[in-house]
């Protein structure tokens, strides 16, 4: 169990977000309006707020391909575009 005193102490533990993280800027938020609030469950309503402001994209990370892999995914996207229309 988390035992601090401070939200310094709090987002000083390895275990905690960190305070310039998306959660950790919005817990301060959110225990400004909530001072009652435990940080425990500041950060179940920031990852509640969070998901809702998500909505239902999924994110992803872009492939790291190399050199060669981009080159042929590039003729690879080429020939399935290729022009088709027949020359007038």
């Amino acid at each position: 169990m988390l035992k601090a005193t401070s939200m310094e102490e709090y987002f000083d533990q390895s275990d905690t977000p960190g305070e310039n993280s998306p959660t950790g800027v919005l817990m301060v938020r959110v225990l400004a309006k909530n001072p009652g609030m435990s940080f425990e469950q500041a950060r179940r309503e920031v990852y509640d707020l969070l998901r809702q402001a998500a909505g239902r994209k999924r994110y992803q990370v872009p492939a790291v391909l190399s050199p060669q892999e981009r080159a042929e995914s590039s003729a690879g996207m080429t020939g399935r575009f290729r022009d088709t229309r027949k020359a007038a």
